[in-house]
């Protein structure tokens, strides 16, 4: 028999995976009796395929519902074998509707409505990443989520309290102001919950008596819908939706759950690393990546180098040991920045700016430099007036002369030597 390891996202809600689609792949799987584990993942920790949900098949990676169920199909696991021409064509069609109009209705009940997004989504989501993802994934998730409900009209609204007392509204009010304030996006859920209970009828299954991969994209979502984080949820709608006018749908999801999710569903599937109870955290923190990132075209910017990065990161099987190596880098970086702080603080080293540094240097030079000038100056005036009074001596001896010209200029000669020597011995 077989193995495949599926990626998909954390477990939430209590239920397998946070994704629908995700879930969608595991009731196939289990209804198929397929052995498998589960690898659990978030966008920022995307498989090699780039994708979530992806089924790994040796070294085949295989991304989205219906490329897996094909995948899977032509593994000779094909739910919808026994299904006629007719049949094959309205399990397409429902399946489109489901992961359609269905899955709009979820991500706006999770996303657009604020709300539920600080009090539930967001809690859910930072719960299940690890530092520093946690902050940035829901959010990122949300923007997502709200440009795709962008196209739903926003003036109507299904109140979840109480216009005056601000209590939680009830049921039977939410039900008699449904009608004219609705959003449109609960609209097309209700319609299709509608076509998929008359599609059920009293059938075990939505083709009868044997289970179809419609039953496990059906089952995958409704689920989801179903889902009560109460008393976080601030907006119950679908949930109320369907048990209220659809009971035939939700007796439907509880009993197939029961068979193909039971307890303990995620202690058999999830993949466990040695050494570590769970592997999410480690594997979490090793990309960051969101999905809707691999629709773009390829390009040199910022989310491509991160698509590599993780694609090349996502190679490596020994998590924990590249989970150890970057807590090793952090507390080496955190020891380092201790000590130098410490080190600062009680003034064992002095830091002092090179500027500082500078202008304490051009003021002693500057200094210097006037003490030359001062001594130059001083010097130039006591050169100027040995020269004066060189000068007015000899206009007087030249006034006065008389005599053998020799011998003047002998007696001169010395003279001017001995003031000569005078002046050498004064200077």
């Amino acid at each position: 028999m077989s193995s495949f390891l599926v990626n998909s996202w954390v477990a939430a809600y209590d239920l397998p995976t946070a994704d629908p689609f995700g879930l969608s792949v595991m009731v196939y799987l289990s209804v198929a009796s397929v052995e498998f584990t589960v690898m659990e993942s978030t966008e920022a920790a995307l498989p090699p395929s780039g994708q979530l949900p992806s089924l790994q098949d040796g070294p085949y990676y295989v991304s989205g519902t219906s490329k897996i169920f094909g995948h899977l199909k032509r593994k000779g696991y094909d739910l919808d074998t026994e299904l006629s021409n007719k049949e094959k064509a309205e399990c397409a069609a429902y399946t489109a509707l489901i992961e359609d109009k269905l899955y709009d209705a979820l991500v706006h009940t999770r996303f657009s409505d604020h709300q539920n997004y600080l009090s539930s989504t967001q809690t859910h989501l930072s719960r299940a990443a690890p530092f520093p993802d946690r902050y940035w994934i829901p959010q990122q998730l949300r923007s997502a989520g709200v440009e795709r409900t962008t196209r739903f009209k926003k003036s109507a609204w299904v109140p979840h309290t109480d216009l005056w007392t601000s209590s939680p509204a009830s049921e039977r009010d939410l039900q008699e102001r449904r009608t004219d304030g609705e959003n449109e996006v609960f609209v097309h859920a209700r319609n299709c919950y509608q076509a998929l209970s008359a599609k059920l009828g009293t059938h075990p299954y939505i083709f009868g008596k044997r289970p179809s991969s419609l039953d496990a994209v059906l089952l995958g979502h409704i689920l989801h819908h179903l889902a009560d984080p109460a008393p976080h949820l601030t907006n119950t709608t679908l949930r109320i939706i369907l048990t209220t006018e659809f009971p035939s749908l939700v007796a439907y999801a509880e009993r197939l759950k029961t068979r193909f999710i039971p307890e303990g569903f995620n202690e058999h599937h999830l993949l466990r690393f040695k050494g570590k109870p769970s592997s999410t955290s480690s594997y979490l923190s090793l990309h960051h990546l969101s999905s809707w990132y691999s629709s773009l075209p390829p390009v040199t910017s910022l989310p491509s180098l991160l698509r590599s990065a993780s694609k090349h990161l996502t190679r490596l099987r020994n998590d924990n040991q590249l989970h150890a190596l970057l807590w090793k880098w952090a507390s080496v970086a955190g020891a380092v920045g201790a000590f130098v702080g410490y080190v600062v603080y009680h003034g064992i080293i002095e830091i002092r700016m090179e500027e500082d540094e500078e202008e304490e240097e051009s003021e002693e030079e500057r200094i210097a430099r006037l003490r030359k000038m001062v001594a130059g100056i001083t010097e130039g005036v006591m050169f100027g007036q040995d020269m004066g009074e060189r000068g007015v001596g000899e206009d007087q001896r030249g006034a006065g002369g008389g005599g053998d010209d020799h011998g003047d200029t002998d007696e001169n000669g010395d003279e001017d030597g001995a003031e000569g020597d005078g002046y050498d011995e004064a200077e």
